[in-house]
């Protein structure tokens, strides 16, 4: 039996950009917690997120890890030193980043799901500290020479990683493109007469999700369309997207939904709208084509990499109106017999089976 530790005290997804990257922790350890061939514990903090199961043996960390930068800082890098007792075969990284200080005894694997920061550094550099940007870039290139193999979420991103490592002379370990899952496919997807008249874009203050430059979109969409649907932003809003959506007609913004009414809020909408411009997997768009809700989504992203394969309407190229008001088209003409097929066939794709024999492949080769 295999001894897996998961190093969770760096997630706290109360307060987290990355919440994806807790959903997909579930997933994996909800899939592995059940598998004899393995015994998992889990390292955490007071306030980091815990995979609560009897099986599951807990190593807590008595500080939180979300308040002050300093605690985060020292808890990511020392943590090593403060469980030397514990020796797992391996030691498993979903968020990617390992330590400056210390690499941890056992096989080292990191989930790498993008090279975001760096794209930041390049594009938006004034959202964030020289500091901040420097440290966490830095612990991005030790991660990746302290790991002995890296999991990422799409060939996208594994590309990303390799221009990251090559941009900066670092030695690469084997990348393995393990595609994500979600426990969404568990959810029943919407019939014909669930959906509502609505499109949903699932908001964000993070630049990269762009999010302004769709709603500026939109706006030009309601000036030479004479029906356009009503547009539901749910999630966190600039000041700037607030002051413009509230200047606009048939815009509604839902900051706070409990999980049950974000699924059903998805699940009747007529059509999702992902304008990312870069993400590692992009998971809302499988999740969306699981309860039967079709995307528009941007060319040339991981995205586009994940749906194309199954799926035939709403792809545009970023901050073009044709291109956009043309696969909007797209999306709402599909018939709910097309889009439960693209759904079917994502689930076969993307299934948390799937994820799983491609992730025990690894885990039990090494």
């Amino acid at each position: 039996m295999k001894k897996i530790a998961f190093y969770l005290a760096d997630q706290n997804p109360h307060r987290d950009r990355s919440l994806g990257i807790t959903t997909i922790t579930k997933t994996l350890m909800g899939s592995l917690v059940g598998m004899p061939a393995y015994s998992l514990s889990q390292i955490v903090s007071e306030s980091s997120f815990q995979f609560e199961h009897q099986d599951v043996n807990r190593h807590a960390l008595p500080w939180r890890t979300d308040g002050g930068k300093a605690s985060r800082i020292l808890t990511d890098n020392l943590h090593p030193l403060f469980l030397s007792g514990l020796k797992p075969d391996i030691w498993l990284y979903p968020k990617g980043y390992i330590s400056y200080v210390s690499k941890p005894k056992g096989v080292v694997v990191s989930i790498m799901h993008d090279t975001l920061l760096q794209h930041y550094a390049d594009h938006y550099p004034e959202t964030r500290s020289r500091l901040d940007l420097a440290y966490w870039l830095g612990l991005m290139k030790a991660s990746i020479r302290r790991s002995d193999h890296i999991l990422t979420v799409s060939q996208n991103a594994k590309q990303q990683i390799l221009s990251f490592a090559d941009r900066y002379s670092i030695a690469v370990p084997e990348i393995h493109v393990t595609y994500e899952a979600s426990d969404f496919e568990d959810l029943s997807p919407a019939s014909q007469t669930d959906k509502g008249d609505y499109v949903l874009h699932l908001a964000s203050d993070q630049p990269h999700k762009c999010t302004l430059q769709f709603l500026q979109l939109w706006q030009q969409l309601q000036t030479v369309e004479s029906e356009v649907p009503p547009l539901y932003m749910v999630g966190n809003f600039t000041s700037g997207v607030t002051q413009m959506a509230h200047a606009m007609k048939g815009v509604t913004l839902k900051s706070r939904l409990s999980n049950a009414e974000f699924v059903d809020t998805i699940r009747k909408a007529r059509a999702l709208i992902f304008p990312s411009e870069m993400e590692g997997f992009g998971l809302p768009a499988i999740e969306a084509y699981f309860l039967n809700t079709p995307v528009c989504y941007v060319a040339n992203t991981a995205v586009a990499e994940i749906l194309s394969h199954d799926v035939r309407a709403g792809q545009y190229e970023l901050n073009n109106f044709d291109s956009f008001s043309q696969a909007l088209k797209e999306v709402l003409s599909l018939s709910h017999a097309s889009i439960d097929e693209s759904r079917l066939r994502l689930l076969d794709r993307y299934s948390k089976k799937k994820y799983l024999e491609s992730v025990n492949s690894l885990l039990s080769a090494i």
